[in-house]
């Protein structure tokens, strides 16, 4: 782990106060949307925008809203705060969502890697295990800036040819008719 201060986390509206009080009893500065009333009253871009004044990283399941904000922030040459995105295949709402958020979370943050402008990460379950040697997949604007996961191997295409099919199997494809005459 980095011995640099941790990224300070915002936690948008659809996380609760659990998990930033986790967070801050593990050493990293985190606020919750739903924790204060002010807060709670804002608009994405509002948030959005508290979160770029205080550089905080804002941490969302609401990639597509946010990730159209900071498209637009960058295109107008407008500062941008580090976004985690999660989701809930990744994260269930189970008895241990709290933790193993905070978990993952922490790690990232720890890890500094979404703390400079405009930067991109989506959080895995498997994040929790980061380290500054092993980075999770992170976005810089448009473009991969770190190392995926191996993904599994390319599907078969339907091969090339007028009949469309496998070789060894016979094509479904009628003859042409024959004009009457």
């Amino acid at each position: 782990m980095s011995a640099a201060k941790p990224d300070a986390l915002l936690l948008d509206e659809m996380f609760c106060a659990a998990i930033a009080r986790e967070l801050a009893a593990r050493g990293t500065d985190c606020r919750a949307v739903t924790a204060d009333p002010v807060l709670r009253s804002l608009s994405d871009l509002e948030i959005f925008e508290i979160a770029v004044a205080e550089r905080r990283v804002l941490v969302t399941n609401n990639m597509a809203d946010f990730e159209s904000l900071r498209r637009a922030r960058e295109a107008a040459g407008g500062a941008v705060p580090g976004l985690i995105y999660t989701c809930d295949a990744s994260f269930p709402r189970t008895r241990a969502y709290v933790t193993r958020l905070a978990t993952a979370l922490e790690a990232a943050a720890r890890a500094g890697q979404t703390g400079h402008h405009g930067s991109v990460l989506w959080l895995r379950a498997t994040d929790a295990r980061l380290s500054a040697s092993a980075p999770a997949v992170v976005f810089t604007g448009d473009r991969q800036a770190a190392p995926r996961t191996p993904s599994a191997p390319p599907r078969s295409r339907v091969p090339a040819g007028p009949s469309r099919s496998w070789p060894g199997t016979r094509s479904r494809r009628r003859p042409p008719r024959s004009s009457p005459g």
